[in-house]
């Protein structure tokens, strides 16, 4: 059964942000999400809300439609789509506030349905504006359950 979002989970990341940019010096990147446990749909969309930061100045305020599909007991692969507000300055410029998310994730379930997870996520604005570099994460994922115990 596909349970992985029965519950919510509250979701702390840690990485690198602007992996294939031409820039040499790669920013750490850390983040803070909320996962709903309700789903939209038929199809077990789950929406999500976020919050990322970076090193080098960079903000992103975002929300996210998420899809688990279990591989087997243990792996977790999660789809996303999403879009957000994003903050640039000298050191990033993405082009637009506006920047849409994509991302992939493989997330283990170890003890207490706790996940840990490596995710990648691409950063673009999808040619609203003239200049659209775009940008990748790559984060390591603690997901943590929040829900009773005897749920």
């Amino acid at each position: 059964a596909n349970d992985s979002a029965s519950y919510p989970m509250l979701n702390i990341t840690a990485g690198k942000m602007g992996i294939f940019d031409d820039s040499p010096q790669y920013a750490n990147r850390y983040g803070i999400e909320y996962r709903s446990a309700k789903k939209i749909t038929k199809w077990d969309i789950i929406p999500a809300y976020g919050y990322s930061w970076s090193v080098n100045g960079t903000k992103y305020l975002y929300s996210d439609l998420k899809r688990d599909w279990e591989v087997n007991k243990n792996l977790v692969m999660t789809i996303s789509l999403g879009t957000g507000l994003f903050h640039n300055n000298k050191n990033i410029d993405l082009g637009h506030t506006l920047e849409f998310r994509s991302g992939i994730e493989f997330s283990y379930k170890m003890k207490k349905d706790y996940r840990l997870g490596l995710a990648g996520y691409h950063l673009s604005n999808s040619r609203i504006s003239d200049k659209n570099p775009g940008t990748e994460s790559i984060v390591l994922s603690l997901l943590i359950p929040l829900k009773t115990p005897n749920h």
